[in-house]
């Protein structure tokens, strides 16, 4: 009987000291969250191009593509501000009224650079055996590394600041921060354009040259985190 007591009376100890450092956890604790924000300045064009081709013969059509694909390729390397990558090699039946009639082949191709005028040149050239696909904007990784630097050290600072005014206001001397999280956004999101039917038949002269606006996008900092008033 006296062991189930003792036991009783370690268990109860032991339970009240949890229960103690639970409470003492969330005593006088405050959650809150700023935000450090900035717009930049586009630098990166990014555009997808793609090579399709439909029809009876496998044989022909992979040919045709591939002699595509090496074309744009060898054109794209003439400039050394235009980084290529070649994407999305596909192979599908063709179908017409549920019967298989051959074959359809595509592959695209991905251009990016921070020279507008080199790379809207290319895109004007390889339009006459390409489709455009889609267009983006972005940001070079130095420079949104930099300003994300930046804005994370604002962002800091503001929750320091807050953290002593809120410290301040509910009549404490001193805090310390519990926890504390970044977290990061941008509404870098691609801009389609509308994809042009392949034009084999005219000469690189009576494609007309796209226009393009770089813009900007936004980012932001939040800093969310806990404080304990002291």
């Amino acid at each position: 009987m006296k062991n189930l007591l003792l036991i009783a009376t370690l268990f109860l100890a032991s339970f009240s000291a949890a229960q103690a450092q639970d409470d003492h956890a969330t005593y006088n604790q405050v959650n809150f969250s700023v935000t450090a924000q900035a717009e930049i300045s586009n630098d990166i064009l990014v555009i997808m191009m793609r090579a399709h081709e439909k029809g009876r013969d496998l044989q022909t059509l992979s040919d045709k593509i591939n002699n595509t694909m090496a074309w744009a390729v060898k054109l794209a390397k003439r400039s050394d501000a235009i980084k290529s990558q070649t994407r999305n090699y596909q192979t599908s039946p063709w179908y017409e009224k549920g019967k298989q009639k051959g074959w359809q082949i595509s592959q695209s191709l991905s251009l990016s650079s921070s020279d507008i005028e080199a790379i809207s040149d290319l895109m004007e050239q390889l339009q006459t055996r390409m489709q455009v696909q889609s267009s983006n904007y972005q940001v070079s990784p130095e420079k949104l590394e930099q300003l994300t630097e930046n804005l994370t050290q604002a962002a800091l600072q503001k929750f320091s600041q807050r953290a002593s005014s809120i410290s301040q206001t509910l009549g404490s001397e001193k805090y310390k921060i519990v926890k504390i999280q970044l977290h990061s956004s941008g509404n870098n999101h691609p801009r389609p354009m509308m994809a042009m039917e392949s034009m084999r038949s005219a000469s690189v002269k009576s494609v007309a040259a796209p226009t393009f606006e770089a813009g900007t996008q936004k980012v932001t900092i939040t800093a969310s985190g806990t404080i304990e008033l002291q």
